[in-house]
């Protein structure tokens, strides 16, 4: 579950997505560019009743099976394909072309 306040670049859900984990939650703003926007399990910051509805359908989506696994995967693959090492360096090599 994420209860990141909108702010910065929040790691445990970017870290629990990776590791395979069903995420459900607030991407905080700043995480929005890593929750995928086929993530099903996205909550607008502050919507309580949303978050608890949210996490039933998780519940439910979980029960369901064999979707889960492609589904989390598809989400693991995103965030370690985008957010890594060789990329991280890229991202610095070109900022450094800037100056």
């Amino acid at each position: 579950l994420s209860f990141g306040y909108p702010e910065g670049f929040s790691m445990p859900p970017a870290e629990a997505m990776i590791s395979g984990c069903l995420v459900v939650g607030y991407h905080g703003e700043g995480g929005q560019e890593y929750f995928p926007s086929s993530s099903k399990f996205n909550v607008p910051f502050g919507a309580v009743s949303t978050y608890a509805q949210q996490v039933a359908a998780a519940i439910d989506f979980w029960e369901i099976g064999p979707h889960v696994a492609a589904y989390t995967l598809e989400h693991s693959t995103f965030v370690s394909s985008t957010y890594n090492e060789a990329e991280n360096k890229k991202d610095l090599e070109r900022i450094a072309k800037l100056f």
